[in-house]
């Protein structure tokens, strides 16, 4: 379970990156997004994973940078308050179940 849940925290944090540099006299910022889903679209898909599997915040917080960890704190306060007819209707999806293995 904590390596599944280790792929989102990595995701998430790895979504945008920020530098900024100086040497002599010149100075500045650079930022470079990686992949097609944002820090919040990544933070919201978190939240839903960590609902469904009954998951506290606390299991991901810890492991999460700044930005991501205020989002996906934000997008639990949002699924619980009107998300919960969504939640119920994702839960009631009959499916094969499937064990991740990691070699």
């Amino acid at each position: 379970m904590r390596r599944v849940l280790g792929f989102g925290v990595f995701s998430a944090n790895a979504t945008f990156r920020f530098a900024q540099f100086q040497s002599g006299a010149t100075h500045g910022w650079q930022s470079h997004r990686l992949g097609y889903l944002d820090e919040r679209a990544f933070s919201y898909a978190l939240a839903i994973f960590l609902v469904l599997k009954d998951e506290p915040l606390l299991a991901a917080a810890p492991h999460l940078s700044a930005n991501p960890r205020s989002y996906t704190k934000h997008a639990l306060r949002h699924i619980a308050k009107h998300r919960g007819a969504d939640v119920a209707r994702l839960r009631s999806v009959k499916g094969r179940r499937f064990a991740l293995k990691f070699v």
